[in-house]
């Protein structure tokens, strides 16, 4: 999915900039509002996340603490599980600061 994530997310906030879409004091009865688009489009990536990503990180984190230094590899694997859920959390709270 590399490229076509970004590249999608930007053709359509293109398009979106040129239809019409009522903000939230508009009548939005007739028309998706962007805060809906958005609601929905995080919606769908949070379940990605959950159901995809989070259980492969999971299995992948199991299977590198094989080995003679299990323990030490198991410590490891699960302190950069653990780094990389904060890390991608801080970086959406940031995102979000920043663009309010």
């Amino acid at each position: 999915s590399g490229l076509a994530e970004p590249l999608g997310a930007a053709s359509t906030m293109v398009a979106l900039r040129y239809m019409r879409i009522s903000s939230a004091s508009e009548d939005t009865a007739s028309v998706l509002s962007l805060e809906d688009i958005l609601a929905f489009t995080a919606g769908i990536m949070s379940m990605v996340s959950v159901c995809e990503l989070l259980p492969e990180a999971w299995n992948h984190m199991h299977s590198t603490s094989k080995g003679n230094d299990r323990n030490k590899k198991s410590i490891d694997a699960k302190i950069a599980f653990a780094s990389g859920i904060f890390v991608g959390i801080f970086v959406m709270v940031v995102t979000e600061w920043i663009l309010e």
